[in-house]
């Protein structure tokens, strides 16, 4: 079963940057997660926009969700917060939900509950593009590899490849590269949706980036967390921040005010 008594676990991995939080909690609770009794846990690293504490990034998961699990480390690595994250997990299934994600149209409960009926089935996530780019298996979408676009999670699965996680390793990586566990030695990772389905996510995070001049981590580093780019030009510092306005504006006016309206 998906759930247990309607109770879902969803691990957020976030940084401060409270218009992008927004976006992400509003449409996934909308499209997704009011269909359930969600707790939240989320870690906030000390990384992102300065006006903001970590403690603000937390009180805005708990407008959305009252049942909230927060961790705000005094230093920011993303795999550490990922362990943590996943380490908290009480469900049978979790979805793993990191902040720079916008979820597009609505998702019946019982489409995935059809899915994770199936016992090599580990993971169902959301497309970035079309499914049809993807081979097709026993009618459902096989991905290539693991990932960490939002997806629901087996539980077992991921308790099971938190043995022997490294710290200084791309969570994402390091797992991909070897994905059988004790009692999944063929995992199965696949899409959700059908042939004729379209992406489902949007990633709001890379205009956040370029606003903001920050960078993804090395995927071997002793420092798994965003950092500083090298300063960019004056102009194309307002170009982007300019991208960066527009692009916040058209989400929330396209996927959260003409829904409510709708």
């Amino acid at each position: 079963m998906l759930l247990n008594k309607n109770k879902l676990d969803v691990v957020v991995i976030a940084i401060k940057r409270p218009a992008i939080l927004r976006l992400c909690l509003e449409t996934f609770k909308k499209n997704l997660l009011q269909q359930f009794d969600v707790r939240i846990i989320i870690n906030v690293d000390p990384v992102g926009e300065e006006n903001y504490s970590q403690e603000d990034i937390v009180n805005i998961a708990k407008e959305y969700f009252p049942n909230v699990v927060s961790r705000t480390p005094k230093k920011g690595n993303f795999s550490k917060a990922v362990y943590w994250g996943w380490s908290q997990v009480k469900t049978d299934f979790f979805f793993h939900l990191e902040d720079d994600w916008l979820l597009k149209s609505f998702i019946p409960a019982y489409r995935l509950q059809n899915k994770v009926n199936i016992k090599d089935i580990v993971s169902i996530t959301f497309n970035i593009s079309s499914n049809k780019k993807y081979p097709q298996i026993f009618e459902k979408y096989h991905l290539k590899t693991f990932s960490l676009r939002p997806c629901i999670f087996r539980s077992k699965y991921i308790k099971e490849k938190l043995a022997g996680f490294k710290f200084d390793e791309d969570p994402e990586k390091q797992i991909a590269k070897n994905t059988p566990s004790k009692s999944y030695r063929n995992p199965k990772f696949i899409l959700f949706g059908n042939d004729n389905e379209g992406r489902k996510i949007i990633d709001t995070g890379k205009k956040w980036k370029m606003k903001n001049a920050f960078s993804k981590w090395e995927y071997k580093s002793d420092n798994i967390v965003y950092k500083r780019s090298e300063k960019k030009h004056f102009f194309k510092a307002i170009f982007y921040a300019i991208k960066y306005w527009y692009f916040i504006k058209y989400w929330r006016l396209r996927y959260i005010y003409i829904y409510r309206k709708s």
